[in-house]
């Protein structure tokens, strides 16, 4: 995965700029400076800059270098520095607004400098930077651009050409500036004997001034020293000035320099390389030899000569520079211009076939990597296809532009596992209904690749929470499916995913229908990977109406064929919910074991999510086991986890539970806040069982601080948000109802309530013992007769009337 900048490899040594980075290092120190902009035309070293200032950050600064060039809309600079830090979007809730939000969340905590490279396309993004300033106060940005942000919060730095000499030095004085050095420099890697002669010194001081001490024009023109003396170059850079400053002319001195660099660079290309470069502008955010190899037939000493020449750089890290290229943003543009020359009906077959061969390229490298997103390696392949996701996003908008039905079909699995893996539900939905547009229009939606690609985009709008249009969709997926007679599999899936869809809505049983028929369609299959989920999915239905005992059954099913497929992710699902199983039956010490072994599983395999949601449950384990350090130590290191990542559920989850944990030590106030804190986040996301039970647990500490009022009514909104859901949210509410009936000298109506809750099978263990307790107090405070009928009418209450009874007085 992603991590901080590390120093890359550089062709060339870093010369002057010490103005530039001592301004830099004085900014990035500077509490008052939060955005920073280098500003200078392409070509000026603005990157290199960076990289150099990044390299010699203090040690324990984290700092991270994100290329914007090949990112083609504002729209996804949320997931390209998201994919940049390594942080996933959590939730069912994601959307543009959550999905920002979340990242916002993760910054919010973090100490670092985000370097966004190349920006000047994005503007329509400028919104977002300022929303991060305010939303993340350690923060600060670095961006290069050609022109300013025009924002408040920003510092311009321009950033001008190296520093050259008049044109009467003399050898000793021209050597002293920044742009004769790095020319000396880059002239000797082409002919190591090259010196700065007096013959040769008014030349290069010249090529120097014709450029504006442009590094980019400088290291493209020094090499020619091998072919051409230094009096030839400036010769003919000065010829082709005038052309370049004519009435279509635009920019500045230095950019029309450049301009007349690129020709001179372009037109000494022989024909073959000039075309085989323009064929690699069919790239995105850098390429591999061999996919240059296969799309375009290059080879490495082409690829070397063209990096020679300047027309590619190493794209990769330290020690690693020949395994990537990439061609610089102002170069592509430049050569995709050139490329207008060419025949037209030649240039059109020449492109269509690159994009092809690109196309299924991408297509075969997600196909490569399918199994291995389902088993123990899934975390490598993430990471491959995340380094590559430019070129697969190209790759896939090219395969459903031309409606290519062979490669959206072999791309899809892959396609769909990465989204899901890397909680990129939004994206996922964009590209597969990009997908389904594409085939309605060139099939008219009559295959089933149209089943198939309904039934995943379905899938990503129900993480998205859009419950209602995703069981819409999957019943149209079905219906195609079913009427094209499609695999075993794709029917199993889709029927898996509308019992979801289903159980989420509150229709249980026609879910566990679906759920039932996509089990028996995966075994009937072979196919473990998908009987293992169908499994989990009705385990997790189970548990949904309190079915604890068949809900183990399922979990126990799927954990084997999990262990035995390699299936970690999965098997450390199962784990988890077994022991939450364990937990709800008061099997406190084997709940713990197996929250251990989960939470030991997630962490090998790097699943932040499953690991943060181990830790709280662990936290909760030692709170009910009365063991509140080791709790405390659980809960702020899931906490910590789930701010990180923004996952705001777990956030409210970790604080509910630190909230029991101060109860349990009567630190009222503290509960209180911890309660409120849960409550506010569950509210904002929208998830009303969250909100139920943390009201109720809210209510237990108001009671305490005796605000016996505001107690009731916490109570009761529990109360009013239980109905339809598990029990246990209920009886809570109920035991904090009967405490306060109690103190208000109405103790029969308590002993009622208490009776309730312990005759309850889905009272948990604790829940059931405080009840007992109660029972136990105020059995001695009333006359046998009166107990004993009290009890006698709560446990022959039902519980669902009870609620009706006291929501609704």
């Amino acid at each position: 995965m992603n991590q901080p900048y590390v120093p890359s490899a550089q062709s060339t040594p870093f010369i002057g700029r010490q103005a530039e980075l001592a301004e830099i290092n004085r900014c990035l120190a500077d509490a008052g400076c939060r955005l920073l902009t280098l500003i200078g035309p392409g070509g000026v070293g603005k990157t290199r800059l960076v990289r150099e200032a990044l390299d010699h950050l203090p040690a324990g600064a984290r700092a991270y270098l994100i290329p914007l060039a090949s990112v083609p809309s504002a729209d996804l600079l949320v997931p390209t520095i998201a994919a940049a830090l390594d942080f996933s979007f959590y939730g069912e809730k994601q959307n543009d607004e959550s999905a920002r939000q979340q990242l916002f969340n993760y910054l919010q905590r973090q100490k670092l400098v985000l370097a966004l490279d190349d920006f000047d396309h994005l503007r329509d993004g400028t919104p977002l930077l300022v929303e991060m300033l305010s939303a993340a106060p350690n923060v600060k940005i670095l961006v290069t651009a050609e022109e300013r942000l025009e924002l408040p919060e920003e510092r311009p730095l321009p950033v001008h050409g190296l520093p050259y000499p008049a044109e009467d030095a003399n050898p000793e004085e021209a050597i002293s500036y920044d742009a004769v050095q790095l020319f000396v420099h880059c002239a000797r890697k082409a002919q190591p004997d090259f010196s700065l002669s007096a013959e040769e010194a008014p030349a290069v001081v010249q090529i120097c001034q014709l450029l504006d001490g442009l590094p980019l024009g400088i290291e493209l023109v020094a090499p020619w020293v091998e072919l051409f003396s230094c009096r030839t170059i400036a010769r003919e850079l000065e010829r082709n000035l005038p052309f370049l400053a004519g009435p279509a002319a635009t920019g500045r001195e230095s950019q029309r320099s450049l301009a007349a660099v690129f020709e001179n660079s372009w037109n000494r290309l022989p024909a073959e390389e000039q075309f085989l470069i323009w064929q690699l502008t069919v790239f995105e955010g850098g390429f591999r030899p061999e996919a240059a190899a296969y799309v375009c037939g290059a080879t490495p000493a082409q690829l070397a000569t063209l990096a020679e020449k300047s027309f590619l750089r190493p794209a990769g890290s330290r020690g690693q520079e020949n395994s990537r290229y990439e061609i610089p943003v102002f170069f592509k543009r430049f050569i995709q211009e050139k490329a207008k020359a060419l025949d037209e009906y030649q240039r059109e077959a020449a492109e269509m076939e690159a994009r092809n061969r690109h196309c299924d390229y991408f297509v075969a490298f997600l196909k490569e990597r399918e199994a291995r997103l389902k088993d123990d390696r899934q975390i490598e392949a993430v990471a491959e296809i995340t380094r590559e996701i430019e070129n697969v996003r190209a790759a896939w908008n090219w395969a459903t532009s031309q409606a290519r039905e062979v490669a959206i079909g072999q791309a899809l699995d892959s396609l769909y596992y990465f989204y899901e893996l890397r909680s990129w539900f939004h994206e996922g939905v964009r590209a597969l209904s990009r997908a389904s547009r594409s085939l309605a229009r060139y099939t008219g939606g009559l295959t089933d690749l149209m089943g198939r690609v309904f039934a995943r985009q379905a899938w990503f709008l129900l993480r998205l929470s859009q419950y209602e249009s995703a069981a819409g969709l999957l019943q149209d997926s079905l219906l195609i499916l079913l009427r094209h007679s499609a695999g075993q599999e794709e029917v199993a899936f889709t029927l898996g995913a509308l019992g979801v869809a289903l159980d989420a809505q509150g229709k249980h049983a026609e879910a566990q229908r679906n759920l039932q028929e996509s089990l028996s369609l995966y075994q009937a299959a072979d196919d473990p990977w998908g009987t293992a989920n169908a499994l989990i999915r009705l385990g997790n239905n189970a548990l949904s109406t309190g079915s604890y005992r068949e809900g183990r059954d399922f979990y126990g099913q799927a954990a084997t064929l999990c262990e035995e497929h390699s299936y970690v992710r999965g098997f450390a699902l199962c784990l988890n919910n077994l022991a939450h199983i364990a937990e709800k039956s008061g099997e406190y010490v084997l709940a713990k074991e197996m929250y251990q072994e989960s939470l030991a599983l997630r962490e090998d395999i790097g699943d932040q999510v499953g690991v943060a949601f181990s830790l709280n449950n662990l936290g909760y384990i030692a709170f009910l086991l009365g063991e509140y350090e080791e709790a405390l130590s659980h809960l702020q290191r899931s906490l910590a986890i789930f701010e990180s990542i923004g996952e705001r559920r777990g956030q409210a989850y970790a604080l509910d539970n630190t909230g029991h944990v101060a109860l349990a030590r009567q630190e009222y106030g503290k509960a209180r806040e911890m309660y409120g804190q849960s409550q506010a986040i569950f509210l904002e996301i929208g998830d009303p069982a969250g909100v139920a039970f943390s009201s109720s647990d809210l209510g237990h500490a108001l009671f305490a601080l005796g605000e016996h009022g505001e107690a009731r009514q916490q109570f009761v909104a529990a109360l009013r948000l239980s109905q339809g859901r598990p029990a246990w949210v209920a009886l809570a509410a109920l035991s904090g109802l009967a405490a306060l009936l109690a103190q208000e000298g109405k103790a029969e109506q308590a002993v009622s309530l208490a009776a309730v809750i312990r005759r309850h099978n889905e009272s948990n263990p604790k829940t059931r013992e405080r009840a007992q307790l109660f029972l136990e107090q105020m059995e001695e405070r009333l006359p046998p007769e009166q107990f004993n009928a009290a009890r006698q009418r709560g446990e022959a209450q039902g519980l669902k009337e009870l609620i009706i009874e006291i929501v609704g007085s």
